[in-house]
C-alpha cells in the first residue's frame, strides 16, 4: 500500500510538470503568433537602423534548398531583451506551413550592449537566426524589437528586404 500511494504522488507530480511544461509551450507559441501577426501587419518598414547594423546573406546547401541567416549586430545602444522574428514572402500565420526564423521568443532573450560580451550574462556581440526555403529569392519582414536598460520603453524596429545568393536589397515605397 504505501508502495501504491509513492507510485500514485510520483505519477501526480509528473502529469504536473509536463502540464506546466505544456502550459509554458502555449504560451510560447501564441507570443509566437502574436509577433508573426505584428510584422504582417505592420506598413512601414525602414531600410536600417541608426542603432545596429543588420545583414542578410543566402546560400545554396547540397540538397537545392537555400538557407539564409540575419544578423543584428554593432549596437550602438544598450539593447536588452532582444526579440527577432522574420516573415517569407508575405505568408500570413494561418498560411504558413512552417516556422519562421525567431530568436528570443523559445528562448532566453540575450542583450546586445555597445562594448560588452558575456554569454553567461546573456550580453551578445551579435545576433544571429536562420531560416530555410527552396526558392532562390525571399522577400523577407523582419521585426527587431528591445528594451532600455531599465526595461521601461520597449522600441520595435521592422525591416523589409529581398534576398537571394546574390545579395539583399531594401523593399519598401513607405521609408522612414
Amino acid at each position: 500500500m504505501k508502495n501504491l500511494k509513492i507510485l500514485l504522488l510520483f505519477v501526480l507530480l509528473l502529469c504536473g510538470c509536463s502540464q506546466k511544461n505544456q502550459d509554458n509551450t502555449n504560451e510560447k507559441l501564441e507570443e509566437y503568433q502574436t509577433y508573426y501577426e505584428i510584422v504582417t501587419n505592420n506598413a512601414r518598414f525602414k531600410e536600417k537602423s541608426e542603432n545596429f547594423n543588420i545583414a542578410l546573406e543566402m546560400s545554396q546547401i547540397p540538397d537545392g534548398t537555400y538557407r539564409y541567416a540575419i544578423v543584428v549586430d554593432n549596437a550602438q545602444i544598450a539593447m536588452y531583451d532582444v526579440v527577432m522574428i522574420a516573415v517569407e514572402d508575405d505568408i500570413q500565420f494561418q498560411d504558413a506551413a512552417k516556422m519562421m526564423p525567431s530568436l528570443g521568443i523559445f528562448e532566453d532573450t540575450t542583450s546586445l550592449i555597445p562594448g560588452q560580451v558575456n554569454m553567461q550574462q546573456g550580453l551578445a556581440k551579435g545576433l544571429a537566426m536562420s531560416g530555410e526555403t527552396d526558392k532562390d529569392t525571399v522577400h523577407l519582414k523582419i521585426l527587431v524589437q528591445y528594451k532600455n536598460a531599465k526595461r521601461t520603453k520597449e522600441t520595435r524596429e521592422f525591416f523589409s528586404y529581398c534576398l537571394n545568393t546574390e545579395g539583399f536589397t531594401y523593399e519598401d515605397s513607405k521609408k522612414e
